[in-house]
């Protein structure tokens, strides 16, 4: 319905692609143009770890399909210590391979997170990659969160740093949950409900919360200073 009413509007999903292979053709022929997928590991043993399942072919199936069918396809990977850390290089050049583009985004702790993991911030993760990798800081890019690097040969990476203040500044994001709820932030457990509005049809109503959420939404989250709070709310019920 989106891609009817205007053909030019930049859809996009983000999906753990475990039944993306049967369902590309179909989201491409509907519109979407471009996905989001997490691949954090290419080790079967170490997806099943994290992900509670058997899940790894599936999602590799799943993106080879959605590149077939002419979806672009964006990559998402967490380094963790003792988890996948030494998997950098490899699930790099998988994507470089495969013209993905990809996102190093650093552990993101709440209340729901394992307390063992520890995550790997921008500076490790950039030393594991000078080891093979000679390449240029390319700096943001417009409202994008991602600080972005760029490899001799022209591919082009990007780190998430959200401990870092120029990750908020660049940042022009809200977000809807499934509930109906407007978040200003990733990281804040605050919200403001549409709910009520859009059920009654009331758009003005709407429309208000809207401007209000944006009109409070915070110069800075929580991560990295002393006092750090940690989410009560998990990020998956947070949503895109």
């Amino acid at each position: 319905m989106i891609y009817d009413y205007e053909p030019s509007v930049d859809l996009a999903m983000t999906t753990n692609a475990f039944l993306l292979k049967g369902a590309a053709q179909r989201l491409k022929d509907a519109g979407l143009k471009r996905i989001n997928v997490s691949v954090d590991t290419l080790i079967p043993e170490v997806a099943k770890d994290i992900a509670g399942k058997d899940v790894l072919k599936n999602v590799l199936e799943g993106v080879d399909e959605a590149l077939h069918v002419g979806l672009k396809v964006k990559v998402n990977m967490v380094p963790m210590k003792t988890v996948n850390a030494q998997e950098i290089v490899s699930v790099l050049e998988y994507c470089k391979e495969r013209n993905m583009s990809i996102r190093f985004i650093e552990y993101m702790e709440n209340k729901f997170a394992a307390k063992e993991i520890q995550g790997m911030k921008s500076p490790e993760l950039l030393a594991i990659l000078r080891e093979k990798y000679e390449f240029t800081d390319d700096g943001f890019d417009g409202s994008s969160p991602s600080h972005y690097y760029t490899m001799k040969d022209g591919y082009r990476f990007g780190i998430i740093e959200p401990y870092e203040d120029d990750f908020c500044k660049k940042c022009n994001r809200i977000r809807l949950t499934a509930e109906g709820n407007l978040i200003p932030c990733l990281y804040f457990d605050e919200a403001m409900s549409i709910s009520a509005s859009i059920k009654k049809g009331d758009i003005k109503g709407a429309a208000a919360v809207l401007k209000e959420v944006v009109r409070t939404k915070p110069e800075k989250n929580r991560w990295g200073g002393e006092d750090d709070e940690v989410s009560s709310r998990a990020f998956y019920e947070t949503g895109g």
